[in-house]
């Protein structure tokens, strides 16, 4: 038990003198408080590391114990090992250049706005920046950068002339790099995500889902509805909740790109028709567009019908059905047949005129009350004879003292 105890001792005095700074560090996490993420590096005792400094770029903390990070060592004393995901603090230029040798990430603060860029206090020695690797985005307003503290990458260490130059976007790009990556990862496991309406045009809109990454939803997933274009329904600052339809990578892009569908998170239209449409109704829709064959009306969102070319109108033969009517107009249309399983509704125009004309048809096919007058004397009102067709009501018509007022008045 003792020789396991002295090996283990043994371990631990190995692994505390190998740690120095600026080492780099896969840390796993132990332990997390209000302000600290405490962790194991192998050394005697653990180190840690400012919560703050694990804060994501859209302010949230998402590690958990027993994650594992890359971390630099940049304070190793007997009774503290302090890490961070830069390096920082007073070092010579030695340890300058060697951490521009080696890629290793430094912290630095943002001393004031200057001709092309940046002068960033790095290690307590002077660095510049250029304007263009100070943020991925473009810079407006450079003076909003003086005094903040950010990461950075060596990218030039002249030793002679005491020149640095320091990036700050391939710390940015690692960064959104994770971060889409993760989230990539979580559209595998759900179907729906949200996000906000950045820009609106002619093919859809585009949803920022954070981290930079955008999603598409093109103007056919948009809504049931035909519409013209995606301002009609979204406008930029909208929230939205939209179905992930695919997540594509291309070839030379940093970029997946992302399609989104509004509308089926919504019951299919066609689903939800039930009985609303039947075959003779009478329905009143919007033109949405015509074709050479006919015309497609919009019954209920989502519901088109069509009306032949051949079903607009029994008055004359058109060749154009823009000839009678126009997208944007309002017709009355019979139904003539309903195929759900097609998701087909034949509609007709001029069946709704014959509709109309049948009752006119009717009373004039119906028998008429027939009137005999005796040829003697067709004034006399005794003469007058009747057949009663059965159902007539007009009892103004019967009365032969109708006619005989009017003959009398007339002389």
């Amino acid at each position: 038990m003792s020789e396991n105890f002295a090996d283990l001792f043994k371990d631990s005095q190995v692994s505390k003198q190998k740690i120095h700074y600026g080492m780099k560090v896969n840390a796993k996490i132990v332990g997390i408080d209000e302000s600290s993420v405490f962790v194991d590096i192998g050394a005697k005792i653990d180190g840690y590391i400012e919560k703050t400094e694990l804060i994501d770029v859209n302010g949230n903390f998402e590690y958990k114990i027993g994650d594992y990070i890359e971390l630099y060592v940049v304070a190793n004393k007997e009774s503290e090992i302090r890490l961070s995901r830069a390096l920082s603090g007073d070092a010579s230029f030695n340890v300058v250049k060697d951490a521009c040798e080696r890629n290793i990430t430094v912290s630095g603060k943002v001393k004031s706005a200057i001709k092309g860029g940046f002068e960033v206090i790095v290690m307590g020695k002077r660095a510049f920046c250029p304007i263009s690797q100070i943020d991925m985005k473009k810079v407006e307003n450079p003076e909003q950068y003086v005094g903040s503290v950010f990461n950075f990458k060596i990218k030039t260490f002249e030793e002679d002339s005491k020149n640095i130059i320091v990036s700050r976007q391939p710390i940015l790009q690692q960064e959104q790099k994770e971060a889409i990556d993760k989230l990539v990862a979580q559209l595998k496991e759900v179907d729906v995500i949200t996000g906000k309406v950045t820009k609106v045009s002619d093919i859809g809109a585009f949803v920022d889902l954070g981290s930079q990454l955008e999603g598409l939803i093109h103007i056919s997933e948009i809504s049931w509805t035909r519409i013209n274009h995606a301002s009609e329904v979204l406008k930029p600052g909208d929230l939205v909740t939209a179905k992930v339809l695919k997540v594509e990578h291309l070839e030379n892009k940093r970029f997946p790109r992302i399609s989104l569908s509004l509308k089926q998170l919504s019951l299919h239209p066609w689903d939800a028709l039930g009985s609303k449409i039947k075959t003779g109704d009478v329905v009143k829709g919007k033109v949405t567009r015509c074709a050479d064959f006919g015309a497609f009306v919009e019954l209920l969102p989502g519901v088109e019908g069509l009306v032949h070319i051949s079903e607009i109108t029994g008055e004359k033969r058109i060749k154009k059905v823009t000839e009678i009517i126009n997208t944007g107009d309002l017709v009355d249309a019979v139904v003539i047949n309903v195929d759900c399983e097609q998701k087909r509704i034949s509609l007709s125009i001029k069946a709704l005129h014959k509709k109309d004309e049948t009752p006119e048809v009717a009373s004039e096919t119906k028998p008429r009350r027939e009137r005999s007058v005796s040829a003697s004397d067709e004034n006399d009102w005794r003469k007058f004879s009747k057949i009663e067709t059965p159902g007539d009501d007009d009892d103004e018509d019967e009365n032969p003292f109708s006619a005989l007022r009017g003959k009398l008045n007339s002389k």
